[in-house]
Formats: C-alpha cells, sequence, structure tokens
C-alpha cells in the first residue's frame, strides 16, 4: 500500500465507522448553529454572479410562514423541560431525542405539531428554535439615502416556532441585495407580543379553599408584625403578614419625571424600579411622600399590607375573628372572606377579529365574592401567533358578583363557551390584579 500503511479489514471498518460518526457530529453541530450565522439561502439556485450590483440595507417585509422542519432545539435547565419531553413521545409526538452543544435536539413524529409543541415548551421554562421557510413579500430595502422594492423571496431562518403555518407577520432584518434579489438575511426581528386583555365567559368556577383577610392601611403597617400576629390568631390558623413597603408611582422611572426622582432620591426611598418606590420599613409619613413626589408632577399608590388567616380545617366565624381583632388591634380593621377559585375559560378566545387559542386555559384567582352563574371574568394573556398562554385573572366584572352563596364542593358553573368580545368593557374603575375595590379579586 502507498506511504508504506498496512491497513487490515478490520482497521479500515473502525476508520469507516469514525468517519460517519465524525460526519453526524459536524451535521449536527451546523444544525445548532444560528441561522444569521450560516446565511439564508439565496433565490433560484443560489449561485453567486460574476458581476455585481450589491448593496446593504435595513430591510422590512411582510412574512407568511411557508413550513417547518420537524426538528426543534430546546435549550434550558429548569426540570419541567425533561418531564414535558418525557410526556410528548408517551403522546407520540416526539419520536426521538439527542443531545447536543448544550442542548436537547427532538424530532417530531408530525412538522404539524410544530407551534404546539414549541409552546408546551416554552410554557415550561425552555428556549425553543426550529428551522422555518417564510415567504416574504412587500420587501423594502432603505440604506442611508435610498430605499428600493425587492421582488419577493422565500428564505430559511431559525427562530422560535410560536408562528402557524400560513400566518402573516411583520418583518424587519438587515439585507444584502445581489443584483435586485435579496441575497441574505440576517438580524430577523420578529413582532414582539405584548399582553392582551379581554373578557370570556368561564366555563367553570371551582372554589379551592377559603381565607381571610383584613387590610392594614400603608401608614400603619409597621404597627403589625408575624410573630405578634401569630400569637394573636395562630389559634384559629396559619397566619401570613404580607408587608408592603413601598409605594406605586405614575408616571414611572422611565419618563422625565420619574428620571428626576430616580437622581434625587429622599432619604426615607431605598430604590426606584419602573413603578415602584421601595420604602424604609420603619417609615410612615405618608403626607410628606406625596408632598415629595408632587414636586415632580408624579402621584403615588400607597398599597395596604394585609393580614391573611387559612384554616387548618372547615370555616370560621367573621365574628370570632374580628372580635380577636379588635381585642387586640382596636376597630381600625376588619377580616373579609376570600375565595380561591380555579376557573377554567374556554380553549378559544376572541380578541380584535383574531380567534387565539389557549395553551391552558386554567387560572386561579382569589376572589372576595363569588361569581354567579353569568359572571363574565376579565383575564390577560400573551399572545404568540394564534396562541396564547401566560394566563392571568384580572377581574370578575360587578354587576355579575354573587355576595352571598358558595358554590358545595367541587361545584361549577354551566358551560356557555361562548366566545369574548372584542373590546374590554369598563370594570368599575379598576385597573388590574392589584385593584380590589369592587372587581371581586385580590392580589
Amino acid at each position: 500500500m502507498a506511504f508504506g500503511i498496512n491497513l487490515s479489514k478490520t482497521d479500515i471498518a473502525k476508520i469507516f465507522a469514525v468517519g460517519i460518526v465524525l460526519v453526524f457530529v459536524v451535521e449536527i453541530l451546523f444544525m445548532y448553529m444560528p441561522s444569521s450565522s450560516r446565511g439564508s439561502v439565496a433565490p433560484g439556485d443560489g449561485t453567486v454572479p460574476t458581476s455585481f450590483d450589491t448593496f446593504d440595507g435595513a430591510g422590512t417585509a411582510n412574512g407568511t410562514i411557508a413550513s417547518y422542519d420537524p426538528i426543534l432545539i430546546v435549550v434550558g435547565e429548569d426540570a419541567r423541560i425533561a418531564a414535558e419531553i418525557s410526556k410528548l413521545k408517551k403522546e407520540g409526538l416526539v419520536t426521538y431525542s439527542s443531545q447536543a452543544q448544550g442542548a436537547t435536539i427532538i424530532n417530531l413524529a408530525s412538522a404539524k405539531d410544530v407551534t404546539g409543541i414549541s409552546l408546551r415548551l416554552i410554557g415550561a421554562n425552555a428556549t425553543v428554535l426550529g428551522d422555518v421557510s417564510i415567504s416574504m413579500s412587500n420587501i423594502k430595502v432603505a440604506g442611508a439615502d435610498f430605499q428600493r422594492d425587492v421582488p419577493s423571496s422565500t428564505f430559511r431562518y431559525r427562530m422560535p416556532p410560536i408562528f402557524e403555518v400560513g400566518d402573516v407577520i411583520p418583518l424587519s432584518f438587515s439585507a444584502k441585495v445581489v443584483n435586485g434579489q435579496m441575497y441574505t438575511v440576517s438580524n430577523l426581528a420578529l413582532p414582539s407580543p405584548e399582553p392582551i386583555i379581554t373578557i370570556a365567559r368561564p366555563e367553570s368556577v371551582v372554589v379551592k379553599a377559603e381565607s381571610y383577610r383584613a387590610n392594614v392601611p400603608w401608614e400603619s403597617r409597621n404597627s403589625m408584625n408575624q410573630q405578634a400576629l401569630q400569637g394573636a390568631f395562630g389559634k384559629y390558623g396559619n397566619v401570613t403578614y404580607k408587608l408592603r413597603s413601598f409605594i406605586g408611582i405614575t408616571p414611572d422611572a422611565g419618563t422625565a419625571q420619574g428620571q428626576q426622582l430616580s437622581n434625587a432620591l429622599p432619604n426615607y426611598a431605598l430604590g426606584l424600579q419602573q413603578n415602584i418606590l421601595s420604602i424604609v420599613r420603619g417609615y410612615n409619613n405618608s403626607a410628606q411622600v406625596r408632598a415629595d413626589l408632587a414636586q415632580y408632577g408624579i402621584e403615588g399608590d400607597f398599597p395596604p399590607s394585609i393580614i391573611e388567616i387559612r384554616p387548618k380545617e372547615g370555616t370560621l366565624s367573621l365574628a370570632d375573628l374580628n372580635g380577636a381583632m379588635n381585642s387586640t388591634y382596636g376597630t381600625s380593621y376588619t377580616f373579609q372572606k376570600q375565595y380561591d377559585v380555579e376557573i377554567t375559560l374556554p380553549q378559544k378566545v376572541a380578541y380584535g377579529g383574531v380567534e387565539y387559542s389557549l395553551l391552558n386555559s386554567t387560572m386561579m384567582a382569589s376572589a372576595s365574592r363569588l361569581p354567579s352563574k353569568t359572571a363574565l371574568s376579565a383575564f390577560r394573556f400573551t399572545p404568540y401567533g394564534r396562541w396564547g398562554i401566560s394566563l392571568e385573572a384580572v377581574s370578575f366584572l360587578e354587576q355579575d358578583l354573587n355576595s352571598t352563596a358558595a358554590p358545595e364542593g367541587n361545584a361549577t358553573l354551566p358551560s356557555t363557551n361562548t366566545s369574548a368580545p372584542q373590546a374590554m368593557p369598563a370594570l368599575n374603575g379598576t385597573s388590574g390584579p392589584l385593584a380590589g375595590n369592587g372587581s371581586g379579586l385580590q392580589p
């Protein structure tokens, strides 16, 4: 043999096997590289022209999701990710998984399930990427002193596969155009989803637990502490004191007024983040705080602290609780009964003419009163394509609240399965989960 090397048939077989493994590893590594680093597929046959009319610029286009590859790259360390992948395998949706470069590569039984599986994994705190073919139309590429229209083209990109095939989404990107054709696309920016608040009629509302709460005004919050409350009310159940040594401010830290306040924080302030001004625990002078904030054109919201008692068993007597409160702390504080309810919404809800499928249609909320059979639930979710995730209760509509009877055990409301209106009606002055004056829902 040439070069003086003698190889047996066994040696040749070993080298051939190693070669196959190396090819496989290189292929996996190439698949895991971001698409922006290996470019996009050029139109036509992808060959480079011999003469060039080339320019770079910032591009915009309408992108239609044409297809997905049935392979996903999953990154994350949350234990729920592995559990979800195992569940997907048992359901026959994932056929195979392997590890590569700190990620889990999963093969799907069908490409039609890419979006649904991706959102399930995102719900388990994973970062998910997939290869997608996108057809671009209405392409415009602009430079410092020009803007040109570019013919439609199709390219492949690696991105979170959160849109359904057929969805049309606005795109922005960096583009290289060669001889009038889109040649490469990089730095693709997807639309950033903003949370939606809408309403729907629940399919069921189930009481899971009861508790008793008393609000302590912001100025009086330091008159209470966990140890003293446990001594006064521990015989009734588990006692928790939710101390709120902060103030909500409007406008927030990102505005000119907020920046002025941030640059000259008073000595009783610990810090300012977004719309929350943290206050030294022992400071109670709300009048001074209001005066200081007014100098910058800022208003403050002073949330009450909360005493919460969860009975060890059965139902407590409000008369007994408030009697103990009066004898210990006076008549300024009053307990009210709260219900921890599990709300199940329709699987599909509508908003702005678009129908969204909720990835998880069940949410928990704490209500001061129970909804009647005709109640509407206001809720917030984050839209990803036609899917909704991160479900959060906001309120029940006041006119539909029933303050007398509670469902027995796991009694549920009848299903109506009506689509939600496209616009959110007024909620009696409430403005989110921290607004508990009349909405029935509490933080």
